[in-house]
């Protein structure tokens, strides 16, 4: 029995195909165009886009047989409890990220989506969201930056880096990723401050920036790409 695991994020759609009757969790990325070649028989989708805005129809119509669990955002699930006083404005991307982190620690751990948005949102060992940072991406910033002054032409591109810039280029895009990385390294210390082990588990379309960035700051960070699809696996059974 196939499972499709849909995450629906601001800017594309990732699908992850699961075997059921598997002994591990393993999940094989499709495209759109692929689903219609699979025996799918049950949906599990999770978007933070409205409904109005959302592929949830178009899945449905390409896979009418299928039956279709969409997730929300909970005040508690599988050892995880929600900070957000209105539990439902916690992003389900967010929710199902640190579930998925969950899974791979039991240690107090940081979860980052580097995505279209930066999310930072850090968890107890005894599965106590604290709360997070949600940060505009970097070069969305420095794009913004530069149409507002007039002045800026962002006509080069340079290697991420947190140094000190001389060529206007670098002195934006250095200053923003610095300053995300400045925050990450102060929550990690204070978060090992007071719970002595803490992981970094690390996600989105720039996880690799930002895993490089954080090792020059003497900062281990793991790399997981799948961390969604891990937390909507425990929705599976």
């Amino acid at each position: 029995m196939s499972i499709l695991l849909v995450d629906e994020g601001n800017t594309r759609a990732k699908f992850g195909l699961v075997d059921k009757t598997a002994t591990s969790f393993n999940v094989k990325i499709l495209s759109f165009d692929e689903l219609a070649q699979n025996k799918i028989t049950e949906v599990i989708f999770a978007s933070v886009k409205s409904a109005d805005n959302s592929i949830l129809k178009q899945v449905a119509k390409m896979l009418p047989n299928a039956n279709i669990k969409q997730l929300q955002t909970q005040a508690n699930a599988f050892g995880l409890k929600n900070a957000y006083q209105v539990v439902n404005r916690l992003g389900v991307d967010r929710w199902l990220a640190m579930l998925g982190s969950k899974t791979l620690t039991s240690n107090a751990f940081m979860v980052i989506d580097a995505g279209t948005a930066v999310t930072i949102d850090a968890v107890t060992a005894q599965g106590q969201h604290l709360g997070g940072w949600i940060l505009p991406n970097v070069t969305f910033s420095a794009q913004s930056l530069a149409k507002r002054s007039g002045k800026i032409e962002l006509t080069d591109k340079y290697n991420p880096a947190i140094n000190l810039g001389n060529i206007t280029e670098r002195c934006i895009f250095n200053g923003l990723y610095a300053s995300h990385i400045a925050l990450v390294k102060s929550l990690a210390q204070d978060l090992t401050t007071k719970y002595q082990k803490v992981d970094i588990f690390l996600a989105g379309g720039d996880c690799d920036i930002y895993q490089t960035l954080l090792k020059s700051q003497k900062i281990q960070a793991k790399i997981e790409t799948n961390l969604i699809f891990k937390g909507m696996g425990l929705f599976i059974n």
